[in-house]
């Protein structure tokens, strides 16, 4: 969940340097925090199918996949329209636009990180009593004793 939140953020993050961009160093600079986005797609390969029951994991990773090709094809219709109608007062606007989308995302997976996390710390209890009730059922702890 941080991956992906560290991801979106940086991913937001150039958008709006790019959109507010004068000069070609502020651009460069601004391609620098693309590097952090790499860590969306881990992040959502890790996080999502902790989401749903294992027997639908296939189910929801082929949905977002389906998104992710579709996602461009969309992006690339709405911001080349919003592009040539703002290029005359602020050519930067359809990156804005993206960054306002990316956050509202980074606010959708904190909220979620927010509401999991209770449940997230329940079953790393739950798995460190079956650890601790693991070590006591071994032929080992016995010889201990």
């Amino acid at each position: 969940s941080i991956v992906f939140q560290v991801g979106v953020l940086s991913g937001a993050a150039f958008h709006f340097f790019t959109s507010f961009a004068t000069t070609n160093e502020e651009i460069i600079f601004a391609t620098v925090l693309t590097l952090f986005t790499g860590g969306i797609s881990p992040g959502y390969r890790s996080f999502l199918p902790r989401m749903v029951p294992k027997e639908q994991t296939a189910r929801l990773l082929t949905c977002v996949s389906l998104i992710i090709s579709l996602c461009p094809i969309l992006s690339s219709l709405v911001f080349n329209n919003l592009y040539n109608w703002s290029l005359d007062f602020w050519p930067g606007l359809a990156f804005f636009v993206g960054g306002v989308f990316q956050i509202v995302a980074f606010m959708g997976q904190i909220l979620i990180h927010v509401l999991r996390r209770p449940q997230w710390i329940l079953a790393e209890q739950l798995r460190g009593q079956l650890l601790i009730e693991d070590e006591d059922d071994s032929p080992d702890s016995e010889e201990r004793r």
